[in-house]
């Protein structure tokens, strides 16, 4: 999926729960940062827990840049902080500060689109991030508290 307010082409995953396709019920939504690493872990984490009943079928829906490791970290550093990071004390990334484009298009692109094509419980969104992907959901939190019901910062 496009997004022009960053120009980047993510690639979206998507996980159903096992008994989606039998059932007419709404479920709710996790949006996965960094899912080019974590999709995999997030997937099998989720089935565990619904599993043994701890948390509700979940749809997840992972973002991810599809791209070559350090692609991927000069990208993430673009997209979840807030500020440009001029003194470069978290390393050389010239690109920081893009998280209100990233925000724009979740809110504006992406949730509409995954509202319109699966049965999302439109009261039960939550995001989850690691690291610069926490910061994104802090700053998520505070610029943006109605976008999603949880946050998952780690």
């Amino acid at each position: 999926m496009r997004s022009n307010f960053i120009n980047q082409e993510y690639i979206l995953q998507v996980y159903l729960p096992l008994t989606y396709s039998d059932s007419s019920k709404t479920y709710p939504v996790l949006y996965l940062l960094d899912s080019d690493k974590s999709f995999g872990m997030a997937k099998e984490i989720v089935e565990w827990l619904i599993w043994s009943q701890e948390i509700p079928k979940t749809i997840i829906v992972g973002i991810a840049f599809g791209e070559g490791i350090e692609e991927c970290w000069q990208k993430r550093s673009r997209d979840y902080t807030t500020t440009k990071d001029r003194m470069r004390l978290c390393g050389d990334f010239l690109s920081a500060g893009g998280a209100g484009d990233l925000l724009r298009f979740i809110k504006l692109k992406l949730t509409p689109l995954i509202d319109a094509q699966y049965r999302i419980n439109k009261n039960d969104k939550a995001i989850l991030g690691l690291s610069f992907g926490g910061l994104f959901g802090a700053y998520a939190m505070l610029a943006d508290p109605n976008l999603f019901s949880r946050y998952f910062m780690i």
